[in-house]
């Protein structure tokens, strides 16, 4: 209860901040922070079939978790709605799994669960994924 007897506080209200820029993904292949194929997996496409004519471009945010990735530390992304985090994982997860095949390392069966906390971003997710160029299945599991 605040002091003067009200039980809820103001509303907050805020807008969406400006994410600081990062680099795109062709210039992160070419640092070799992600393995080759991820400059034509993830490019700006108009619909599933388009080859994408423009790099994707990424936040600060987003590049700092590939590189902490890269070094095999633990990490957690945590940023503004609307920031991008939902991307940076599927980013991570082609790269090592590319690397994976190149090594003569990979291995069958699953590669990857990412668990999200809302069926409509997880549905908005799995289009992404597949859209790109998904090889393999991109599988979805409800639970209550």
């Amino acid at each position: 209860m605040s002091s003067d007897g009200e039980q809820w506080p103001d509303p907050y209200l805020s807008l969406n901040p400006n994410f600081a820029p990062g680099d795109t993904v062709d210039e992160l292949v070419n640092e070799r922070l992600l393995h080759p194929e991820c400059e034509r997996i993830f490019r700006i496409k108009r619909a599933p079939a388009d080859p994408g004519m423009e790099g994707l471009h990424l936040y600060r945010h987003q590049r700092e978790a590939i590189e902490t990735a890269s070094t095999g530390q633990s990490y957690v992304l945590t940023t503004g709605t609307g920031s991008g985090k939902s991307l940076a994982y599927p980013i991570l997860i082609v790269d090592r799994v590319l690397r994976g095949r190149d090594s003569g390392g990979a291995r069958k069966g699953i590669k990857a669960t990412v668990v999200y906390p809302m069926n409509a971003l997880a549905n908005s997710q799995r289009r992404h994924i597949v859209d790109a160029g998904a090889q393999r299945r991109a599988s979805q599991l409800y639970g209550a």
